[in-house]
């Protein structure tokens, strides 16, 4: 029974490592953008980093989850510091060998983002879009 237990545990765990980080619903109505808000009286709060992945469960998260994780970690950060409008300035992508250096690939394991993010005014925030 503790075998079964054990393994039911590990099974858990691993598809929780393919999912993404969740989006907050505060975070839901954040604009993304390359552009800088300019000329939108917006005020800069600060840089912030999203990240998703690493080198154990970046190997079973597709890309596509990586790259959405990355994102709503980033945006979950800019709700909590009162954030509405992301300036993206970049994105990484990471990679380890670990299996993939034996059979002659190299799998993605992490995404990275980085932005600037603003408090602007509403009534800014359509004409941004």
């Amino acid at each position: 029974m503790k075998y079964i237990l054990q393994l039911i545990l590990a099974i858990t765990l691993l598809l929780e490592a393919c999912s993404s980080t969740p989006l907050k619903p505060a975070a839901s109505k954040i604009v993304v953008s390359e552009i800088p808000p300019i000329g939108a009286n917006c005020k800069l709060l600060g840089q912030i980093t999203g990240h998703e992945g690493n080198f154990i469960s970046g190997e079973w998260t597709s890309n596509e989850e990586l790259e959405k994780g990355a994102l709503n970690d980033l945006k979950n950060k800019a709700a909590d510091m009162g954030a509405n409008y992301l300036e993206i300035l970049t994105t990484r992508q990471g990679g380890t060998g670990a299996f993939g250096a034996v059979v002659g690939f190299n799998d993605e394991t992490t995404i990275t983002n980085s932005a600037n993010a603003y408090k602007c005014p509403e009534s800014a925030l359509n004409s941004l879009n």
